[in-house]
């Protein structure tokens, strides 16, 4: 369709094409990406926690109870957490327990486990895990990337290879009907 007949493909810019558009190598991208995605939602883990609990109960006028507990728990890369807090629990019928000042009440604390989560919890193991996926899948990549290039290396020289045949047959046809001309 218009194809010059004696333009040739050459090595690297084939190899380009098949790194830009062959599915393999984009499957080879997406592994990298995939283990990149671990990471974040591993790094998630580190992610400050809000949290809230509200709980009423009025039954004819009166009110029973009434208990409000808010609060943000901030995780570290060393395994302890950061923890403030408040709480306020009002009512005629509050179970004693639950008591606070009128005013309600104001926390704040570390909390670490002593243990086994102190030199690894499943945050850290988590996010090192990921990391770990992050290597794994460049490594993941580049030994499917060899393996395209190695096959698409062969099918080009095997290409090649048949191209320089058929040129050669063509003048040995050239050639053998110049001399049948000059016998015949």
């Amino acid at each position: 369709l218009g194809m010059l007949t004696d333009s040739i493909l050459d090595y690297e810019e084939f190899i380009y094409w098949v790194r830009m558009n062959h599915p393999v190598a984009e499957i080879a991208d997406l592994e990298i990406e995939l283990a990149r995605s671990e990471l974040r939602m591993s790094r998630g883990g580190f992610d400050p926690l809000l949290y809230g609990n509200y709980r009423a109960k009025d039954f004819q006028q009166t009110e029973y109870y009434d208990a409000l507990q808010a609060g943000i728990e901030i995780p570290t890369w060393m395994g302890i957490s950061v923890q403030a807090g408040y709480q306020d629990n009002q009512g005629a019928f509050l179970n004693p327990e639950a008591t606070v000042p009128q005013s309600g009440l104001i926390n704040a604390g570390i909390s670490a486990q002593l243990g086994s989560g102190l030199l690894m919890d499943d945050r850290r193991a988590a996010l090192r895990q990921a990391q770990i996926g992050i290597e794994a899948g460049e490594n993941q990549r580049q030994l499917i990337s060899n393996q395209l290039y190695f096959e698409a290396t062969a099918a080009y020289f095997n290409w090649s290879f048949a191209q320089q045949s058929l040129s050669v047959a063509e003048e040995a046809l050239d050639l053998a009907n110049v001399r049948y001309l000059g016998v015949r």
